[in-house]
């Protein structure tokens, strides 16, 4: 009957990218790593031979990916039970983000020798943030519905960037191996103000598929946006 059912505790698994997205930053994010590598490279040099050695041109064809996931539980509560058709979620969520750069990386200098490197720049993050949904089923009353949801989390923006990379350095015929590889946190790229948040705001906009395959079990399935790309799938228990 239409009694009960005001609440549902449920958990869920999601797979998480960037990748379809990417042209809004990729650029950017591209020519930064190229830049932080390059830098790297030329100070490894400039300490071999210093003041030698004038950078005069460069060019990179790092190439961009993306992964992650995202894992949560939540507690729902339906103000009008079971006939009711929008609910209100609260949940906690750990998301592991990785946008992943690798390709190669070159630095002209002016005196015609260069320097070649396989670099590598990976940026990872693993906020654990708080939400709070709201979630409309289309037909509430049947077994199976699709239903849209929008949420809003907050967490505290923490990870680090890890580069690497290794190459050779030409001139006139002779070659020398360069490799390097270091770590920059989140608080050490504030400070040195390369980035200024220190919050995630993340945005939860999705459809999806409810199915009551028992009385009280809900399987769900959904697609949509979390800062990225999600393809979520959940379970959950009305009581």
């Amino acid at each position: 009957g239409p009694r009960g059912g005001h609440w549902e505790i449920g958990f869920h698994y999601s797979s998480w990218g960037v990748n379809l997205a990417k042209g809004l930053f990729e650029d950017a994010l591209l020519k930064s790593a190229s830049k932080e590598i390059r830098k790297n490279v030329n100070a490894q040099l400039d300490g071999l031979a210093p003041g030698r050695l004038t950078a005069s041109g460069d060019s990179h064809a790092l190439v961009f990916d993306s992964e992650g996931t995202n894992y949560g539980a939540e507690v729902r509560y339906y103000p009008r039970g079971r006939r009711g058709s929008m609910s209100v979620g609260f949940s906690i969520e750990q998301t592991q983000v990785k946008l992943l750069m690798n390709g190669p990386v070159t630095q002209n200098y002016a005196d015609g020798s260069s320097a070649t490197v396989e670099g590598d720049a990976v940026v990872e993050s693993n906020p654990l943030t708080t939400h709070l949904s709201f979630r409309w089923d289309f037909v509430p009353t049947s077994a199976v519905t699709p239903y849209f949801i929008f949420g809003l989390g907050l967490g505290p923006l923490n990870g680090d960037v890890r580069y690497s990379y290794s190459g050779t350095y030409s001139r006139a015929g002779q070659q020398l191996t360069v490799t390097g590889d270091w770590t920059k946190t989140f608080d050490q790229l504030r400070e040195a103000e390369d980035i200024s948040l220190d919050l995630v705001l993340m945005a939860h906009i999705a459809l999806g598929l409810k199915a009551e395959v028992v009385r009280g079990v809900v399987l769900l399935a959904e697609a949509g946006f979390l800062d990225g790309l999600i393809l979520r799938g959940g379970l959950a228990f009305r009581l």
